[in-house]
């Protein structure tokens, strides 16, 4: 059974807030440590993470404001590199995570339930309604939380 939009936006805010919580506790030793079989390394994923925060939150804005605007793909893994992620701070990234998620959650919390309808044009995917594409970013917060968890156990 699909949520509600109040119901994604609910898990959304559990989510984003398990996530900090997880990231905040990690020791700045463990942040960068080498993980085995090519693993990023906790620091990287929190860098991900508000890398992603920024796309979806440009995609929402985009449907928001635009009539069926075109959604550009997330191109995670040029970013490491190209991103500079083994010289970024991880607190700044973790900041701005919170700030981005929160300024959503405002956003969000005001939204129409014809605003959550409002659809984006993926190139390959066609037109999405913005609820499908937060009900994506929802899932992608709790995963990596985990895998946060699963990192530093």
């Amino acid at each position: 059974m699909s949520q509600t939009p109040a119901e994604l936006l609910a898990q959304y805010k559990k989510n984003g807030k398990d996530f900090v919580e997880v990231a905040s506790s990690i020791s700045a030793a463990e942040l960068n440590k080498p993980m085995p079989g090519g693993e990023w390394p906790p620091a990287f994923v929190i860098h991900h993470m508000v890398d992603a925060e920024v796309h979806f939150a440009t995609r929402y804005m985009h449907i928001l404001t635009s009539d069926k605007p075109t959604i550009i793909n997330f191109a995670e893994e040029a970013y490491p590199d190209r991103t500079n992620y083994a010289k970024r701070s991880a607190a700044d990234s973790l900041a701005l995570y919170q700030a981005i998620h929160k300024v959503i959650e405002n956003i969000l919390d005001n939204a129409s339930d014809a605003d959550w309808e409002r659809v984006g044009v993926h190139f390959e995917l066609g037109e999405i309604p913005m609820k499908q594409f937060f009900a994506k970013a929802v899932g992608h917060n709790a995963e990596h939380a985990q895998q946060l968890r699963d990192l530093t156990k």
